[in-house]
């Protein structure tokens, strides 16, 4: 057992947000490691700008255009049976329910706080790590999530956030 407990192949993937920022770069990232990603985001134009783009990148990406705090879009999107199990019913199907959680990112919703140097200088000096995170240090956790690699991880979550959770 090695790397191909990382290898994505054959698995799909739905992002949600995944039209910019950290939605896109984890899609980026599964994409990467094989796995056919589904799009998801509010905004038909700027999925469908994240789809072109990767799709140049040679990924294999389908969109689905729907809101995912719209409870009944989530149903419609994914069998509603599904959506009522949590992560204890769908473990004996093996299927994992774990959460990454990111802590300040530079993405583009950030970039009024990104540009705002008081609270840039606060967020250095709460945060461990002492500045903000780059959205591509997010993929790494995740396709370990998605993968084989995890398959005894379930109901967990990952904070990736330079040590700012620890430190509160």
């Amino acid at each position: 057992m090695g790397l191909e407990l990382f290898d994505l192949g054959g698995r799909t993937a739905l992002v949600t947000g995944s039209s910019q920022g950290i939605g896109l770069a984890l899609a980026r990232g599964l994409s990467g490691a094989g796995a056919l990603v589904i799009l998801n985001g509010r905004d038909a134009t700027k999925l469908a700008d994240a789809a072109r783009d990767l799709r140049a990148e040679g990924a294999q990406v389908h969109e689905l255009v729907f809101d995912a705090t719209d409870h009944k879009a989530v149903r419609t999107a994914i069998d509603a049976d599904e959506a009522d199990m949590g992560a204890i019913d769908w473990a004996r199907l093996g299927l994992n329910c774990n959460a990454l959680a990111p802590g300040y990112f530079d993405t583009p919703l950030n970039a009024a706080l990104v540009a705002y140097p008081e609270f840039t200088a606060w967020l250095e000096k709460r945060t461990p790590a002492g500045r903000w995170g780059k959205v591509e240090e997010l993929v790494g956790t995740c396709i370990f999530l998605a993968s084989s690699a995890s398959s005894f991880v379930n109901g967990t979550t990952v904070f990736v956030d330079g040590g700012i959770t620890a430190s509160l």
